[in-house]
């Protein structure tokens, strides 16, 4: 991962710099994110994850709109490719903080809220200003156009301490046309799944045999030893299983019910989630597993393992 201070994903856009804000509030160490919210987890207290929401932000509702005619169409619908613009913010978020020590002002806590008639529930949320080397996280989302801004009602006073600044941020987007804002026609990611189907897996192998070393994003970890991989290049998921070592497994649903986890299977993959989950990395040395050799009928095809540096 690169430093912050080199901006790899161009926070400092010179039409739409965000505004630095002064350094506060708790170091912690940015560990997953999903666009929206952005999940922390503490230096001093690895096991101890904590799930931030970052404030006032909100998907745009065509985003949104869009992301439900594809699940009409297609019904293996992943919010992540299909949704306009949420993989952007992703990939943003992912590129800028994973493994980066940050800091987190918590502005409020919202309190859990039952279903409504057009809302879900939800559970407690922590709303949080997240700023990296002074640089506030929301409004640099913002200013790129892959976020908008919640409104609130004048009585409520549970909002971000920078709200002000982040609507300045959201005129200058809409006037630049950025991300959300643009009249352009929206980024389509066709991503295939391989990761649960033998046959594409199988037609698969031999490329990625003559490859040698592949590139590719931990996007889920299963296990200590079981990850899900996405290839950008080829633009594909497939699942990985580590050569050589059998780890201690999660507990998970089966036919008779619920089997426990084995002593050990949680700490061995919070250690594989520390150390690969959202980064780059590169894997060889492929070869095949039989469906039979597993516990789940997903056949992972792929043995070794890399991060890169």
């Amino acid at each position: 991962m690169q430093d912050s201070s080199t901006d790899p994903v161009g926070m400092e856009d010179p039409d739409n710099k965000p505004r630095r804000t002064q350094n506060g509030g708790h170091g912690l160490l940015a560990e997953r994110s999903w666009g929206f919210p952005l999940a922390m987890c503490e230096i001093n207290s690895p096991l101890r994850s904590h799930a931030v929401l970052l404030t006032p932000l909100v998907k745009e509702e065509k985003g949104a709109s869009e992301g439900e005619k594809n699940k009409d169409k297609d019904k293996r619908f992943r919010p992540l490719y299909d949704i306009p613009y949420m993989f952007e913010a992703r990939e943003f978020l992912r590129k800028k903080l994973i493994g980066k020590k940050v800091n987190v002002n918590v502005d409020y806590i919202r309190a859990a809220t039952g279903p409504g008639e057009s809302t879900p529930a939800f559970s407690e949320r922590t709303c949080a200003t997240v700023t990296i080397g002074g640089i506030n996280i929301a409004e640099a989302l913002i200013s790129k156009g892959l976020a908008t801004i919640i409104r609130y009602r004048q009585d409520d006073d549970q909002r971000s301490a920078h709200y002000d600044e982040l609507l300045a941020a959201e005129a200058r987007a809409i006037k630049n046309g950025k991300g959300l804002h643009s009249k352009k026609e929206v980024p389509i990611h066709r991503v295939a799944d391989i990761s649960g189907e033998a046959q594409k897996a199988k037609q698969f192998l031999p490329f990625l045999q003559r490859a040698g070393r592949s590139e590719a994003v931990v996007e889920y970890v299963f296990s200590g030893s079981r990850l899900k991989l996405y290839m950008p290049k080829e633009t594909c998921l497939i699942t990985f299983l580590l050569a050589g070592i059998e780890c201690p497994r999660s507990s998970r649903n089966m036919p008779g019910g619920v089997q426990v986890a084995e002593p050990f299977s949680d700490e061995a993959m919070q250690f594989t989630k520390e150390l690969v989950l959202q980064r780059e990395c590169q894997f060889f040395g492929v070869t095949w597993l039989a469906r039979r050799s597993l516990p789940s009928p997903n056949p992972p095809a792929w043995t070794g393992l890399k991060r890169a540096v």
